[in-house]
């Protein structure tokens, strides 16, 4: 068998206080707002609170777009990129789980790079531009996209593609 390449992101913060770490990690990121990428089933468990209490506590401003589904597909990614331009975010958060973290590093794509997501950047290392940090804060075991460079949306036409990159994951 040929030799693989396992790239895992640079820092890990795992725990009950992980999310605690939020703030922490966008002000040594340098950033100035987060787009915080979530379901609303999520945010009313209460999960999404303490990211922004630590966000709050570290100055860094904040949106929250709630508008995933369990199989995230363009219109959610384009609905996030709105919020994204127009409120001028410049990291992206992503709390829940794989369907979270997929359409977030899916809006980070689209956000750097021009062109339908489907016909110009799906399959392996088709980016061209650095994409906005990406943390992610799981809150299920599941898929493991927390951790992972790809990101799966569901096409509506084609039903699946896959996209990489790498996310800063806490």
């Amino acid at each position: 068998m040929p030799s693989q390449t396992f790239i895992m992101p640079s820092t890990l913060h795992i725990g009950e206080q992980a999310a605690d770490q939020i703030g922490r990690e966008a002000t040594r990121l340098q950033t100035a707002k987060a787009l915080i990428v979530s379901d609303d089933p999520v945010v009313a468990a209460g999960c999404v609170d303490p990211i922004i209490q630590s966000l709050e506590i570290s100055g860094i401003d904040y949106e929250v777009y709630t508008g995933v589904d369990k199989e995230p597909n363009l219109h959610h990614v384009e609905e996030g990129l709105d919020v994204i331009h127009d409120k001028g975010c410049d990291l992206v958060v992503t709390v829940g789980g794989g369907s979270a973290h997929d359409c977030g590093k899916a809006i980070g794509i689209a956000a750097t790079h021009e062109g339908d997501l489907y016909e110009n950047y799906a399959g392996i290392e088709r980016l061209t531009n650095e994409l906005p940090p990406i943390t992610s804060v799981n809150t299920t075991a599941g898929t493991g996209s927390e951790v992972t460079r790809h990101c799966v949306l569901t096409n509506m036409d084609r039903k699946l593609n896959s996209h990489r990159l790498k996310p800063v994951v806490v």
